[in-house]
Order: structure tokens, then C-alpha cells, then sequence
């Protein structure tokens, strides 16, 4: 992941990274998955980012609305100026959300993502040994 964040920047492309990393409070949103119950899986992030939750019979608790509320204006705000940061445009609704800010990947930075659960924040460094992993094995 960071040889392609890397390389991204390198051909010079402006990059955000992130990672989901909230376990649903409720796991009916698994339709029986177990193994998933308790876990952030493979597409965990959709039902907030699409606000999709009420079609798969899932509540999200308030603080999951909140992250929802979060992811999506912050794909919003990207899909609009290419910035998932920006305030330009920003409406009242996103405003209201106290988005923090999500700083832009570099190749001098020391690995800026940013972690998307109920307390969102940018940290440095996250599961580099997971991205140094498949970064070793030279599949991209």
C-alpha cells in the first residue's frame, strides 16, 4: 500500500489514505457472518458511508450516525474539489459535523492515514507491518 501511495505522489497525485476501523455495534448488519461478528470486515464501512443502514435492518447507534454523518461529507467534499478536507462549499449540514481534519498523504510525511471509527482521527504509522507485508511481495 505505500509503494502505490508512493508511487502515486511520485507521478504527481495528490493522495488520502484511510482505514476503517470501528466494529459495528450491532451485528445483525453480518446477516450471519459470524466470523465478522465483532471484527471490522471487508466492507464493513459501507452501510455508514452510503447511509444504507436501514435498508440491511441495521441501527447505528448515535455515534455511529456521527461517523456516518463524517464519512459523508468527507466523500463529498473530495467527489466536489478533490479534497476530502476542504471547506470550500462546505455545507451547513457538514459544518455541524466538526469534521477533523484529514491531512494528505506525502512521500515525506511518516505515513499519515486516517482512522475512521466513532472517535476519527489521523494517526501515523498504522499496521505499517501489514502494508510492509504486502509490500514485500511485489504484486503491484
Amino acid at each position: 500500500m505505500k509503494r502505490s501511495a508512493h508511487a502515486a505522489v511520485a507521478t504527481g497525485s495528490q493522495v488520502w489514505m484511510y482505514v476503517f476501523d470501528h466494529v459495528a455495534s450491532d451485528c445483525s448488519v453480518w446477516s450471519g457472518l459470524t466470523f465478522c461478528y465483532k471484527h471490522v470486515c471487508h466492507g464493513a464501512e459501507l452501510p455508514f458511508l452510503f447511509d444504507s443502514a436501514l435498508v440491511a435492518n441495521y441501527s447505528l447507534s448515535p455515534s455511529e450516525k456521527l461517523l456516518s454523518n463524517r464519512m459523508l461529507c468527507y466523500w463529498g467534499a473530495f467527489a466536489h474539489t478533490g479534497d476530502p478536507s476542504s471547506r470550500l462549499q462546505q455545507t451547513a449540514f457538514c459544518r455541524e459535523q466538526r469534521l477533523p481534519f484529514w491531512p494528505r498523504y506525502s512521500d515525506t510525511s511518516d505515513w499519515l492515514v486516517m482512522n475512521l471509527t466513532v472517535r476519527s482521527h489521523a494517526q501515523v504509522g498504522t499496521r505499517n507491518h501489514i502494508c510492509d507485508f504486502w509490500d514485500r511481495l511485489g504484486i503491484y
